[in-house]
């Protein structure tokens, strides 16, 4: 029987990037469509200092939404857990108290990934609500080629996320789950697990900064004759930092002396020193590069300015099956990007003109995919598969499609 929930709850204890990103969209679509359930957002003490910035309503909890935050015991315990699975089983504790206080009848994960064997558990069975989650890195959008050597490791990996699934399908609760970028994936999940609709696709959202943003926010003062690339974001190896210091090790002089190249995000701390010291070694190898680092979170209200500020967007990422929201930072400010030719993101690059796809992703590739751009310069982009890029991932559509699927009332 179907049934309209009175009332749902939304759990995600991540603020980072897009995790306090589809918080924000939930609120301001709930506020504007007063036809909802009730919205519960079980999120992080942080989480409205993160979105200060994007200027919500100051009474926006009379419009049927209410944030909770764990106690700072709840934090403290949950800081305590040093694996995945044991972090995971007590935000899973959390969830269920809160589910069970609010009476909800319907929770959303915003991020189902590291759920997966914890809902499969007996107890988590007895869930007292349906269950929807958002899944990011589907393995069917991971290519099975390569070199021997990462066939045979992706093959594994997907036997591995195969052996998940049907842990987790244990669980009738299970009501959606939905694949993030990825219509087919969606599609080859239904199929392969029999499951009618149980797998949906969703675009991911694109933010559109507020107006009243200053595009002059961050000083980003630059030098007319030079290109500036830029990678942005939370700052790793898995980002693909270290690929760039390859590939500016590489770089001919005569195209090193027309760019310049900003990394602008936090970097991971475990990274901090070998990334600053590569840097510094850069620097003496090539006294002429111009290099910039912002170690930092970068508020929203300096995005803007820093995107419509470069001329190309570097995402060296290897080996994911996830998508990137750079991307749509990017085809916002009509920006094209530097990324992979395969997997998830490099279906992307090449269905919607988004800029260069590189395969094999390493600092000579990269190197010579910079220099393709400066010799083109970026007056050859075409911006009609960026701006249907953007019209597709409206932040409303996401959440209509998050809501718009059949409730089922579970007993």
């Amino acid at each position: 029987m179907l049934k309209q929930p009175e009332r749902i709850i939304f759990f995600d204890l991540a603020i980072s990037g897009h995790h306090a990103e589809y918080l924000y969209h939930l609120i301001k679509y709930r506020i504007a469509h007063p036809e909802c359930p009730e919205f519960v957002l079980l999120t992080h003490p942080r989480f409205m200092e993160r979105v200060a910035a994007l200027n919500l309503p100051c009474h926006f909890s009379e419009s049927g939404i209410r944030i909770v935050h764990p106690s700072l015991d709840e934090m403290r315990r949950l800081e305590s857990k040093r694996s995945v699975f044991s972090r995971a089983d007590e935000e899973f504790r959390l969830l269920c108290k809160n589910v069970e206080k609010f009476k909800t009848q319907c929770c959303y994960l915003m991020d189902l990934s590291p759920f997966q064997f914890v809902l499969g558990t007996k107890s988590a069975q007895n869930f007292p609500c349906a269950i929807r989650g958002l899944l990011f890195k589907p393995y069917s959008a991971i290519d099975n080629d390569g070199y021997f050597v990462e066939k045979y490791f992706i093959r594994i990996l997907k036997f591995r996320k195969h052996l998940q699934f049907l842990w987790l399908f244990r669980n009738k609760k299970i009501d959606k789950i939905y694949v993030l970028n990825n219509p087919e994936a969606a599609k080859y999940m239904n199929e392969r697990y029999q499951k009618k609709n149980l797998f949906v696709a969703l675009a991911d959202p694109i933010l559109i900064p507020p107006g009243y943003f200053d595009n002059k926010a961050m000083d980003v003062a630059r030098d007319s004759l030079h290109y500036r690339f830029l990678l942005f974001g939370s700052l790793s190896s898995r980002k693909g930092i270290f690929h760039v210091i390859d590939a500016l090790h590489c770089l001919p002089e005569t195209v090193l002396t027309q760019i310049e190249v900003i990394f602008a995000g936090k970097l991971i701390a475990k990274e901090r020193d070998r990334f600053r010291s590569a840097i510094i070694n850069l620097k003496r190898d090539r006294p002429k590069i111009r290099i910039t680092l912002h170690d930092e979170f970068i508020p929203y209200k300096e995005i803007p300015a820093l995107f419509s500020g470069s001329d190309c967007v570097l995402l060296p990422y290897s080996l994911t099956g996830a998508s990137s929201g750079l991307i749509g930072h990017s085809a916002l400010y009509g920006k094209p990007v530097i990324g992979p030719a395969r997997d998830l993101i490099g279906k992307q690059i090449r269905r919607y003109g988004l800029g260069i796809g590189i395969a094999p992703i390493n600092g000579n590739t990269l190197a010579a995919a910079m220099v393709n751009f400066v010799k083109k310069g970026p007056s050859n982009i075409d911006n009609a598969g960026m701006k249907r890029f953007v019209e597709e991932r409206q932040p409303d559509n996401f959440v209509a499609t998050l809501l718009g699927t059949s409730f089922f009332s579970i007993d």
